[in-house]
């Protein structure tokens, strides 16, 4: 299988500046056939941050369906790669993409609107307050042998489904 991409520059109007983004186009004949093997060996392969492999819709479709890798594992939902997506179906692809006005990611659906005048992008990111998860495990803090005193564990937050992070200060 051969897939076309394009390479964007998130967050600027500068080439060879912003964040990195690789956009895999997927045709709808090769959906099925492309694994997420697969998937994650090309995002490998690109080793940006993050690497879009955005599903080809109909003439009518108004959701675009796009999958979020990075060189490790596919993620649920990412800031930079849904506004590159968001940039792409928009302004780059809006002949193949001309109902587009929402994205669908592993997370949730995100709806888009362009400024075509300025060339930007905007999302409605999928956050709810009462989504958000306090792990009871908790991870030893890094610098707890440098700072007897402070708190020996963080915890662990899921702020996105399906992402879990922590936080020390």
């Amino acid at each position: 299988m051969n897939f076309a991409f394009v390479t964007l520059d998130v967050f600027t109007r500068q080439k060879f500046t912003g964040n990195q983004l690789a956009i895999v186009l997927v045709p709808v004949a090769t959906r099925s056939l492309l694994t997420e093997e697969q998937r994650q060996k090309i995002a490998t392969e690109f080793n940006y941050f993050e690497t879009v492999f955005l599903h080809e819709v109909g003439q009518d479709d108004e959701i675009a369906d796009y999958d979020i890798f990075t060189v490790h594992a596919r993620i649920p939902f990412a800031g930079h790669p849904t506004i590159g997506a968001a940039i792409y179906v928009s302004h780059y692809a809006q002949d193949r993409y001309p109902q587009v006005k929402t994205l669908h990611a592993l997370a949730s659906h995100i709806p888009l609107s362009y400024d075509a005048a300025n060339s930007i992008a905007s999302v409605a990111i999928p956050h709810v307050a009462h989504d958000v998860r306090i792990h009871r495990k908790r991870l030893v803090h890094p610098l707890s042998s440098a700072n007897p005193n402070g708190e020996p564990t963080v915890p662990l937050v899921s702020i996105v489904k399906g992402i879990t992070s922590s936080s020390c200060m």
